[in-house]
C-alpha cells in the first residue's frame, strides 16, 4: 500500500539535505533582510516534495521541460507564501506545510485564478457582454428612473402603451451607448460619459462594488470624464 503524505516537513536548510526519495525534489526557500524597515531575514528552509511528472504523450514531450519548470516555480511561490506567513505568525517556527496546498492541481487552480484576475484588471469587455449585462442587471433601474423623471410613477398615474414604448426606446439608447465603451478608445464625449456614469450608479453601492462589468464600465467612464494627465518632459526640466 502506497503511503500518501498529507503534510510535508519544513526543515532548516543546511546545504546538505537530499530529497526524501528518488521521486522527490527539494524546494529551497530563502528570505532577504531589509535594514530600512528593521526586518531580519528568516533562515533558509527546505521541503521535500514529489516530482511533477506530467503525461503528455509523444507529441507533447517537447513541451515537458517548459511545463515542469512553470509548475515548479509556482509551487515554490505558493510554498514561500505559506511558510513566510507561518514563520511570522509563530515566532520563526514552521514545522510543515499541507501537501494539498502545493499539488499540481493546486498550482493549476492558482494559475487560473491569477489569469482571471489579470483579465479583470485589464478591463477588457465586449459589446455583447455589455448588452447582456444591461438587459439582466441595469435596465430595470434605468427604466424606473426614466419613468420617475416622466412623472409616471406618481399615484394614480397609469402607463399608456405609447409611453412605455418611449421609455423602453430611451433605455435602449443608454444600452447602445454603453456598448460603445467596448472600443479601446470609445468615441463618447464627457457630458455623455457623465450621464452614463449616473445610470451605472443607479445600481446599489454594494452591487457596484462586486459587479465586474459595473466596475469596468465605471473605470472607463471615469477615464473619459477625468482623463489622466500626460506630463511632458522637456530637456530644460532634466
Amino acid at each position: 500500500m502506497v503511503h500518501v503524505r498529507t503534510r510535508h516537513p519544513v526543515s532548516l536548510w543546511t546545504g546538505t539535505q537530499k530529497p526524501e526519495t528518488n521521486a522527490d525534489r527539494l524546494i529551497i526557500l530563502g528570505w532577504k533582510s531589509n535594514e530600512k524597515v528593521g526586518r531580519k531575514a528568516h533562515s533558509a528552509r527546505c521541503i521535500s516534495v514529489p516530482l511533477f511528472q506530467p503525461s503528455l504523450g509523444s507529441d507533447g514531450e517537447k513541451w515537458s521541460d517548459i511545463l515542469i519548470d512553470a509548475v515548479e516555480k509556482m509551487q515554490k511561490e505558493i510554498a514561500h507564501e505559506y511558510v513566510t506567513e507561518c514563520l511570522n505568525a509563530n515566532g520563526g517556527v514552521c514545522n510543515d506545510i499541507p501537501a494539498d496546498l502545493i499539488t499540481p492541481d493546486a498550482v493549476l487552480k492558482r494559475f487560473n485564478e491569477q489569469e482571471a484576475g489579470e483579465d479583470s484588471s485589464r478591463g477588457k469587455i465586449t459589446g455583447e457582454q455589455i448588452k447582456g449585462w444591461f438587459s439582466e442587471t441595469l435596465q430595470p433601474f434605468v427604466v424606473k428612473k426614466l419613468a420617475e423623471n416622466a412623472g409616471l410613477l406618481a399615484d394614480n398615474v397609469e402607463f399608456t402603451e405609447e409611453q412605455l414604448k418611449e421609455i423602453q426606446q430611451q433605455a435602449n439608447l443608454y444600452r447602445s451607448t454603453l456598448e460603445r465603451l467596448a472600443a479601446p478608445v470609445p468615441k463618447i464625449d464627457v457630458q455623455t460619459a457623465k450621464t452614463l456614469k449616473k445610470a451605472v450608479e443607479l445600481l446599489p453601492v454594494e452591487q457596484r462594488e462586486t459587479d465586474a462589468v459595473a466596475k469596468k464600465l465605471g473605470k472607463k467612464l471615469e477615464a473619459i470624464i477625468n482623463p489622466p494627465e500626460h506630463k511632458i518632459v522637456s530637456l530644460a526640466s532634466l
